[in-house]
Parts: structure tokens; sequence; C-alpha cells
């Protein structure tokens, strides 16, 4: 059986993103590809699930299973030639139960009287057996963890025994992504297992510690172009690293700090806004809204401070109550010695230094319609006015700083930029307004380690120059990294504190903070 292309070059507006692309993947087996955004991982799986479609004139040929072909006309075909996908977002139907949303994707079976229950949770018992989910079948969607989730929409794409002979190829986006580290094991365990059935299977993902351990083989996609295939056993994750940063013309690593740094945007910009080091801009006191009871805690210049704990922790609610998107029912906000209203807005909170930087890319943290450079000049378009030159200028700078690609992406919709670098631009648009306090959820969600570790260079450079950063992530290797200190929140409480100062700040306590 086995899946491969051949020669699949894809061009957009006269510019290639994959370019003779080849690839063979052996059944039962894992095969990630990885790549800096941008890199055309996502064009590829779209060639592949009928979405986008090979240059005409090429000799393109598609194999999935016995079936060949040029082109997979759309995402019917694609089913009919045995591909699934699982995306990064599960979709799966909240306010239905398991057996009722595994049925809402293959068909309800009828009865004499309608739809036949019976046969409903006996059909979700069925699916779900296979594949070692043990999940009840009568729990709401919305109740179950994120690689549940992910397992049960696995499950759903590839439905029963005799489903499997139809299964060619499982294309798994991104789909671990908002899984925690704790419990992406369990999610990649029963991933072997489909594999194990003989179902080849590409697997998108960042996290290389799993590609490692998980993959049989891995692809680095550069520039549009498959420039590296081997065995796992072959390579390490430096190895894939290096593969994976953007290569100039000469063949030399392209350095993420060539293009400038926030002292001079702040420069062109005019921005005077001064840190005073070591002082402390951010005081919480006694917050309360929701899950959060009691949440104590202060921020100084220069200081990036990490904030973890658990799902029912509160947590999830801090990153908008700082930013002033949400009101407290108790405690107190005092940023640079002012007081916050307990009524609210992140307009508002903006105006006082602090700015958000939210963990859902599509619906909070840009306009997908508009183009990058409506988005990166937004907040503060009053500056830009009548000033084309300075904008041009600014946009320019920020794509140089914060290595924003393409280079000529100026006019660019927004929302069909990769993930990382429209992260890269969120993440520039606020730097630029040299924020008091910068509020950063979940930064480096679905981006690729290259990308990742320009944001941290960005960081480390926004604090250095006295900028207060707060970052709530579920990567405790993160935190490790770029953090001078650590909190940890239990029942809506502050209830412990590790120092870099102190030499405690481990990934391995952190994780155990973030998921225990």
């Amino acid at each position: 059986m086995s899946v491969a292309v051949e020669k699949v070059s894809v061009s957009f507006s006269g510019t290639k993103v994959l370019k003779d692309v080849s690839l063979e993947i052996p059944d039962g087996k894992i095969w990630g590809i990885l790549g800096a955004n941008g890199s055309g991982k996502s064009t590829l799986i779209k060639v592949l699930t009928g979405i986008y479609h090979p240059d005409a004139g090429q000799e393109t040929r598609i194999k999935i299973g016995d079936s060949i072909c040029s082109d997979i006309t759309d995402s019917g075909k694609a089913y009919e030639m045995g591909v699934r996908a699982v995306h990064q977002e599960s979709p799966l139907i909240e306010d239905f139960t398991v057996a009722e949303c595994v049925s809402a994707f293959h068909g309800y079976p009828k009865g004499r009287a309608g739809i036949d229950w019976n046969a409903v949770e006996e059909y979700a018992h069925e699916i779900l057996s296979i594949y070692d989910i043990d999940v009840d079948i009568n729990c709401m969607v919305r109740d179950l963890s994120a690689a549940q989730r992910n397992m049960i929409a696995i499950a759903i794409a590839i439905g029963r025994e005799e489903d499997l002979k139809n299964v060619k190829l499982l294309i798994l986006d991104e789909s671990d992504a908002s899984i925690p580290e704790s419990e992406a094991e369990f999610f990649l365990d029963r991933v072997k297992k489909v594999a194990a059935r003989g179902i080849p299977i590409i697997m998108i993902t960042h996290r290389l510690k799993s590609v490692m351990k998980y993959c049989d083989a891995v692809t680095v996609l550069n520039d549009g172009k498959n420039i590296f295939s081997r065995n796992i056993s072959e390579v390490s994750e430096e190895m894939i690293i290096t593969h994976m940063l953007r290569q100039d013309e000469d063949g030399a690593e392209r350095k993420s700090d060539e293009g400038g740094n926030l002292q001079g945007l702040w420069k062109l910009l005019k921005i005077k806004e001064h840190y005073e080091p070591g002082k402390c801009i951010m005081d919480v006191k006694n917050l309360a809204c929701k899950n959060l009871k009691d949440c104590t805690f202060n921020l100084c210049s220069g200081e990036v401070l990490g904030i973890v704990g658990t799902a029912d922790s509160g947590i999830s609610e801090i990153p908008w109550l700082l930013a002033g998107a949400r009101s407290r029912t108790g405690g107190e906000i005092t940023v640079d010695g002012k007081k916050f209203p307990v009524r609210m807005t992140s307009g508002k909170a903006l105006k006082r230094g602090v700015a958000l930087l939210p963990s859902d890319r599509p619906k909070y943290g840009g306009i997908m319609e508009c183009s990058l450079r409506e988005n990166i000049l937004m907040p503060a378009e009053r500056r830009y006015w009548r000033h084309g030159k300075l904008a041009k200028q600014a946009v320019q700078m920020m794509q140089a700083v914060f290595d924003i690609q393409p280079a000529d992406s100026y006019e660019r919709k927004f929302g069909v930029m990769s993930g990382g670098n429209q992260q890269k631009a969120i993440m520039a648009k606020w730097m630029s307004l040299k924020p008091k306090v910068f509020v950063l959820d979940d930064p480096t969600y679905g981006v690729d380690p290259n990308s990742r570790k320009m944001l941290f260079e960005r960081i480390k450079e926004a604090a250095e120059e006295g900028m207060g950063i707060i970052v709530f992530s579920t990567e405790p290797e993160l935190l490790a990294d770029i953090c001078t200190r650590v909190i940890m929140i239990r029942e809506g409480r502050v209830s412990g504190e590790l120092r870099k100062k102190d030499g405690v700040l481990e990934r391995e306590t952190i994780a155990r903070w973030s998921y225990l």
C-alpha cells in the first residue's frame, strides 16, 4: 500500500511555496514532518486533503494506497482515497455526550421510533474500545481532557474494524499542540497502536521530544523544499533544528537579530517611556473572580514572572483580569502606583501600560481578514495618521526585528500567514508600544522551534530593557529558560514560588506544579 508524493509544487500569486517535494511513507510507520512556520508543511497537508492543488504542467504523482493521481481535486476525493485528518482543534461538539458526538459524525442508527439510542451507545463502545480509550460514553465532550478529545477525533476519523480497510493515510496536523506534556504520552501511545494496524501516519508537530520518541522517520521542509529525510535512529534534536533554520543563499544560517533590536524600533517610533530598574510596577492583592479566591503577587521592572497551575486553579482567568478584559469580584490591581477600577477595559489597561498577547490567535490575536500592516499598526493608528512613510518604516522594522516572513508580506492577509509568523507579528504589535507590563498567555502555542528561539530572544531583550513580563505557559522548559521566578496557583491562591537566583527554578518542579 504505502503513501508517496513525487514532485509536488504549489504556487500562490507567482510565488512557489512548495518546490518539487517528494516523500514516501511505508505502511505502519509514523513519519514526522517538521519545519519552521512558513516552510510548506501546511501546504503539503492541504494538497493531500484536496484543499490546495499542485501547479499545472508538473510531473506530479500522488499515491495513496492503490490510488494514483496528479491532483486530489477536493476533500471528498481525498476521503474516497482513504485520507483521514485530525487537526489542531478537534471538531467535536461541546454540548453532546461522547456517544452522541461519535454518531453525529457517522450517522445515527435508526429504530422504529426514530433514533436507536441503544445502538448509538453500542457503536460508541465499539469504536472507543478499538483504540483503548477509557472514557464514559455518557460524559459530556466539554468535560474531556485535550488528549481524550483528540483520541476520540482519531477514532471518529478511522471508524470501526470494518472501516480500517478504507483508511490509507492518517494525518495528525498539530493534533498534540493543545495537549499538556503530562497527557501527550497517553495520546501518542495510542497513535502508535493505530500505526501497528498497518496505517501510515504523518505527524506534524513542534514537539521534538515526541518526534524522537514516537516517529519512525522524519522529514524537514525548509523554504518549501524537502531538505532532510532520515530514519529517527540517525538524527538528533540539534540536527533537526539546524536543518529547520532558514538559510541564506550562501548556505549560512540567518541570524534572527540581524534586523535590529527593540531599542532601535522604539527610537524610530519616538517612544520615550522610561523603565526604572527593579521598581515594583504591578501589585496584585487578594484578586478574586470565579475560581480565583485570594491571589496575591507582584512584578518588578525587568522581571520575567512565570505563572503556572492546573486548569481548575483559576489560572486561566488571570491574564484577562490583568489586561482589563474582565471585571474582578474582589481584590486590587495596581500598576505604577495607580489602582485599576473594578470595571476595566483592555483599552484603558493599555493606556496605563498593560498589554496582553492572548493564547487564541484566530479569535483574539489579530483580524484575519485585514493585512499584516493593518494588524501591526492598529493599536497606534493615530501615530501613523497622515504619516505613510513612518508607517511603512515601522512595519518593515518590526518585520526585521521579529523575523516576520516573508519579508514582502506587508499587504498580505493576516489569516493566510503561518501560525508562527502570526505570533511574531502579534508580539511585535504590542512590544512596539513599549508597555510597562506585557502579559503573554501561552506564547509558543503551535510555534516551531526556530520561531520560539526568536520569541525567547525578544522576551529576554525586553526584560533587559526594563519591561515587566508575565508568562503563562504549559511548557515547563520555556519557563525554566526565560523566567526569573515562577509562582504556582492552586485552589485560587498563590501556593508556592521558585526563584532562579536560589538555583531551584527547574523544569521538573515546574512540570509537577503545572500538572499535578
